[in-house]
């Protein structure tokens, strides 16, 4: 049975030459087969929302224009008490919990807001739903450090290349054997994740555990999700 899947060279990795080779050396090795290969602009990743849609409720938590957008459990509100001995709904009332496009504004631009968040710290109330304590403006803030994961997407100069790629190998055998592990510091060195953390230093590309030079489909659901957000958006 062939799979068909979505990978993003993210800009980083889209701008060098030999992640690229490499990234395609490997697909020739186990036989995946480019169907194919789309440069997206940064000005069109902004423009037509993919960023936004592709990140899904974090995205959707740190854009949100009125908190009852947020999405937010009671377990998550529980654990919120536990951290900080407040109550998320009366600070709501109280226009003290903020999303990060609410509180942007408060700040001269989006870098200094970015870079009161890296000051403040954070806690993670679920995957999708960071908040800190902003002391300046006597607010919590939710998933701030949105603008500046977002910004090398969508900057002026910026791109990703999307692949549609078809293979026979096993899902697994493409998730963890080429792509590599989410983080890379765990994936193997011969995957492409586990390659280019090796090498980023020679390459000059940072990596991490959320910047980890592609994003791929790991099942046939995703991809069919990918292909709507990355091939069918515009």
């Amino acid at each position: 049975m062939t799979n068909k899947a979505i990978v993003i060279l993210k800009p980083q990795t889209a701008k060098s030459q030999a992640a690229t080779i490499y990234i395609e050396d490997i697909f020739d090795d186990y036989k995946i087969k480019i169907i194919e290969k789309r440069p997206i602009r940064g000005e069109d990743l902004a423009c037509f929302g993919i960023i936004d849609a592709h990140y899904g409720d974090t995205a959707t938590n740190a854009m949100a224009k009125k908190l009852s957008d947020v999405k937010v459990s009671a377990e998550d509100k529980a654990l919120f008490k536990d951290l900080f001995d407040e109550d998320w709904d009366k600070l709501v009332a109280e226009g003290k919990i903020l999303s990060a496009a609410m509180a942007v504004s408060k700040y001269e631009d989006e870098l200094k807001f970015s870079s009161e968040w890296a000051k403040n710290g954070a806690e993670e109330l679920n995957p999708d739903l960071y908040i800190s304590y902003f002391h300046d403006i006597d607010a919590f803030v939710i998933n701030g450090f949105y603008y500046a994961f977002k910004r090398p997407y969508t900057q002026e100069d910026a791109f990703v290349m999307a692949l549609k790629v078809e293979f026979d190998i096993p899902w697994d055998t493409f998730n963890y054997d080429v792509i590599g592990a989410e983080n890379p510091a765990a994936a193997t060195e011969e995957s492409i994740r586990g390659y280019i953390y090796d090498r980023a230093g020679a390459l000059e590309i940072a990596v991490d555990g959320v910047e980890n030079v592609v994003h791929a489909s790991r099942n046939a659901e995703e991809a069919e999700r990918d292909t709507k957000t990355w091939f069918e958006a515009f």
